[in-house]
């Protein structure tokens, strides 16, 4: 049994230390994520192997397919909102058990 602050996310409880995207490892616990395949992403990681491009303007389509970016916090709580950052596309999707 642990004490300290923890975050709810997803429906369940992590350490702040514990919550981090699936493929980087970067935290989680102060920045927006997203959830994809059972697993959570920071945005970066999102934008370069999941998110698709437009057709016309060819930038990254953040939030789709009913994917939502949440917002975490070290509170007790998550909250939805949404943004994106730029990265290249030029590199494969995170392998299988990352």
């Amino acid at each position: 049994t642990s004490v300290g602050p923890f975050l709810v996310a997803l429906g369940r409880s992590w350490h702040p230390e514990e919550f981090n995207c699936h493929y980087c490892h970067m935290s989680l616990a102060d920045v927006s994520f997203v959830e994809e395949q059972n697993n959570v992403y920071c945005e970066n990681c999102y934008e370069e192997f999941f998110a698709p491009t437009c057709a016309r303007c060819n930038t990254k389509i953040m939030g789709v397919r009913g994917r939502q970016v949440y917002s975490s916090s070290s509170s007790s709580s998550s909250s939805s909102s949404s943004s994106s950052s730029s990265i290249s596309n030029n590199t494969s999707p995170p392998p299988v058990g990352a």
